[in-house]
């Protein structure tokens, strides 16, 4: 339960921010969905990232189709870690960039659940010589490892520790310092 309201709880805050910050209409953050790609698994995901830095896009929007994350969750109750079947790419089209959840996205700890997706800024040439797509790949590799990332509370009935106005606040608060 805690995993799906904590997707569920990022998704309406980066609507929320969306709209107020970056002046994105309610429909194009009606857009802002999880999807899965045909040709993108967790056996390839790597060599797909890397194969695709340069395309004006990662994914095909012709080939994303809306994904059952219901059907693709998976969780390690030997490990505490949580994820997918098959990578989910969350689309934030106001921002311009994927959010990636693997079989590895989400972690229990003591202090709550971690979240360790990877983050691509779609047709950004420019973000990529900055950050080249192997340093993305090794820091999620990285935080995986070490599980050292912020974590949000999860109560004993299963509800995730994050107020999503108290967070929009936050954001526009940091933004306008």
């Amino acid at each position: 339960k805690a995993v799906f309201d904590y997707i569920e709880k990022y998704k309406i805050l980066n609507e929320k921010i969306d709209y107020f910050m970056h002046n994105c209409s309610k429909n194009t953050t009606k857009d802002n969905k999880y999807y899965i790609y045909e040709n993108f698994t967790i056996d390839n995901w790597e060599e797909y990232l890397r194969t695709n830095i340069n395309n004006e896009n990662f994914f095909s929007n012709d080939n994303l189709k809306v994904a059952n994350l219901d059907e693709l969750f998976q969780i390690d109750t030997k490990t505490n870690i949580a994820g997918f079947k098959k990578p989910v790419i969350y689309t934030d089209m106001c921002k311009k960039r994927y959010e990636i959840y693997l079989n590895n996205s989400l972690i229990f700890s003591e202090e709550g659940i971690i979240k360790t997706t990877i983050d691509i800024q779609i047709n950004s040439k420019d973000y990529y010589k900055n950050k080249s797509i192997n340093k993305i790949i090794d820091e999620h590799k990285e935080i995986v490892k070490k599980k050292n990332r912020y974590s949000r509370k999860i109560d004993n009935c299963g509800n995730v520790n994050y107020s999503i106005d108290k967070e929009v606040a936050s954001y526009l608060e940091d933004y306008f310092r």
